[in-house]
């Protein structure tokens, strides 16, 4: 006899394993492997649904509605935290599923690497998590997407069965790459318990430079047209959250080769701001998070071709007031916020039906292969 996710849940916190709020849901966070595979066990024989999450910061935009089935549970990986293994001299890293990325882009930078992805909320977000969801940062432009630089996993299946893929070192990659299935699988596969990330080297010099337009069409022209010019940025940024429409580059490499991409950046014109060493990267880290403020994720993803950004996507964006726009014209990705200035999380409830009025205008403007759009909340009944 299938139990009542709150009997299960108490079954289990009498056992030891805690039950506690994640982010407004009720959640399992084990506090070891052995306890996480205990649930897991349990649940298979239960037939109780569970939702694996990290720090559940993603579950807006990644899987809205799975929490809502009746019966469901998440299940936190945020306690398995902590490095296992870090090589400088291999430039691999091993991290267990609920460590932040914060923490592991603190370590590797200390030990001269560069972590990717460089996603948004590195202070909440977990390894696992953004593993699960296939998050790449803006610095997939540069870097590719997250699937590319894991090794390996360790991961638990829904039995409690214990999985391995790959490897902890680039040589040791052997087998099936099913590590990268588990990329972008929502939790859908497996727990992420562990992973092993291909790190980079710390550049010699870094760089960022801004530009400021009246319209959105000239930012994105001015960011299309860096595709046509001998440099290889980091990220490209187009956004407006209020104000005027800023295009935000960054570089990073040696010092000649930075060198030489400022100069052909500059054949915008002079940059409003330019940035260098520390000041670069912090002017990156906010570029990068105004993708995540205050927890809160974009209320609507559009993914499309880099031309649909540039010429079809801007007369839906140009207004600048309406919807706070963070765009990468470079990933072909461009994230909208209602009610720009607010930077809390909302109830689903609460959505306005603007987003709903955007879903219809892009449907009804595009060819449905053209375009993806994803709201972040639970559809309306």
């Amino acid at each position: 006899m299938t139990l009542a996710a709150s009997d299960f849940a108490a079954a289990l916190e009498r056992d030891g394993v805690p039950c506690e709020d994640l982010r407004g849901v009720s959640a399992l966070v084990p506090e070891d492997e052995e306890q996480l595979l205990l649930v897991l066990e349990r649940a298979a024989r239960e037939r109780q649904r569970l939702v694996p999450v990290g720090g559940g910061t993603k579950l807006g935009w990644c899987r809205p509605d799975a929490l809502a089935a009746e019966g469901a549970l998440a299940l936190s990986t945020r306690r398995l935290a902590g490095i296992v293994a870090y090589e400088p001299g291999d430039g691999t890293l091993t991290a267990l599923g609920g460590t932040r990325m914060g923490e592991l882009e603190a370590a590797t930078r200390a030990g001269g690497h560069r972590l990717t992805p460089d996603v948004p909320g590195a202070e909440v977000a977990t390894l696992g998590g953004v593993l699960g969801a296939g998050l790449s940062g803006p610095d997939r432009l540069r870097f590719g997407p997250v699937r590319h630089h894991v090794l390996g996993m360790r991961v638990a299946l829904a039995d409690g069965t214990v999985a391995k893929s790959g490897g902890r070192l680039v040589k040791n990659v052997t087998g099936f790459d099913l590590h990268r299935l588990y990329c972008g699988s929502r939790g859908t596969l497996a727990v992420i318990l562990e992973a092993s990330l291909r790190l980079f080297a710390l550049p010699e010099r870094e760089l960022g430079l801004t530009w400021t337009f009246d319209d959105a069409r000239a930012a994105l022209d001015a960011a299309l047209e860096l595709r046509a010019r001998p440099l290889s940025p980091v990220s490209v940024t187009v956004e407006n959250r209020g104000g005027p429409w800023r295009l935000h580059v960054f570089l990073a490499g040696r010092a000649r080769q930075v060198e030489a991409e400022r100069d052909a950046a500059r054949g915008l014109g002079a940059p409003e701001a330019e940035v260098d060493g520390d000041e670069a990267r912090a002017a990156a880290r906010r570029a990068r998070d105004l993708a995540c403020v205050g927890g809160r994720w974009p209320d609507l993803r559009l993914a499309t071709r880099p031309s649909a950004i540039g010429t079809e996507l801007a007369p839906f964006i140009e207004g600048g007031g309406e919807v706070g726009v963070v765009i990468q014209p470079g990933i072909a990705t461009a994230e909208l916020f209602f009610e720009p200035g607010r930077a809390t999380s909302r109830p689903a409830s609460d959505v306005p039906h603007g987003a709903a009025r955007w879903m219809e205008r892009l449907r009804a403007a595009f060819d449905p292969d053209g375009i993806f759009a994803s709201p972040s909340f639970p559809p309306r009944p």
